[in-house]
């Protein structure tokens, strides 16, 4: 509805990514129902064809989910806590952890990698409970493990630009 559209402001322009469910937080904040047609009415053309591609989107995914969470960080229930605490545990703690310990533990901090595969079958697990096919389920979840990096990345440049007063530019993966 053109009201609802309005009462809520529109879409946020200054977003360089995530703009649809940024403004369906809006909606539903101002009391609106978001509803889902179980109809595909659009499909975007993601047309990646090589691994540096699918980097840039996946950190421009990151830069999204950062920059929806602060917009909103002081709704009563933020969006995306969750993902984006995954995304700096796996895609940035972790590995810290492991570098800066490497050497005082003689290597033995290797052995924290291991919360990698642990998240893979974590991940599969939900997705086969969620009808998933196996085969499926274990190619989703380990993409969904291997994404963390990426977009960590992107949520570190949403931070670093927002602290610098540095308005973020398009990440174009195209």
């Amino acid at each position: 509805r053109v009201s609802a559209l309005k009462e809520s402001g529109g879409f946020n322009e200054a977003m360089i990514a995530g703009e649809e469910p940024e403004l369906c937080i809006r909606l539903v904040n101002n009391g609106w129902k978001i509803y889902r047609m179980g109809v595909d009415m659009a499909l975007h053309d993601a047309d990646m064809t090589r691994f540096s591609q699918w980097w840039k989107r996946s950190v421009r995914g990151g830069h999204a989910y950062a920059e929806r969470r602060w917009l909103h960080r002081h709704d009563e229930k933020p969006p995306l806590a969750r993902e984006t605490r995954s995304m700096a545990a796996y895609g940035l703690v972790l590995p810290l952890m492991v570098a800066v310990l490497a050497w005082p533990t003689h290597g033995w901090s290797l052995v924290l990698l291991g919360a990698y595969p642990v998240l893979v079958v974590r991940i599969r697990r939900h997705l086969t409970r969620r009808g998933f096919s196996s085969s499926d389920a274990w190619i989703h979840a380990v993409a969904c493990t291997i994404i963390k990096a990426p977009q960590v990345a992107g949520l570190l440049q949403f931070h670093l630009n927002r602290l610098v007063g540095k308005r973020s530019s398009p990440i174009e993966y195209k």
